[in-house]
């Protein structure tokens, strides 16, 4: 198989010529906008997409679900369970 990349008889495109990689834009753009206007999730969503090409299209997706998780709002049960699980003491 080297030899024949060597001759020219096997050509390797041009991935960045030829097709559109995935691109976690689209994806941040289905988020709602209450999460699209944190400036941190901007960020993450940033460093995710420029700085880390080397992570696949479904682990940038996952780690940007991540993020947002924690910014969502808090409903009152939820609430109550936050404020059980910090007052408790271990025994």
């Amino acid at each position: 198989m080297y030899i024949n990349i060597r001759k020219g008889l096997l050509r390797i495109p041009n991935y960045l010529e030829e097709i559109n990689p995935p691109s976690l834009w689209a994806y941040y753009y289905t988020l709602p906008s209450w999460v699209r206007n944190e400036p941190i999730i901007r960020n993450i969503m940033m460093a995710l997409e420029y700085h880390q090409p080397g992570v696949d299209i479904r682990a940038k997706e996952n780690a940007l679900n991540m993020a947002c998780s924690f910014f969502r709002p808090i409903d009152s049960k939820f609430k109550e369970l936050i404020v059980d699980v910090i007052a408790s003491n271990k025994i």
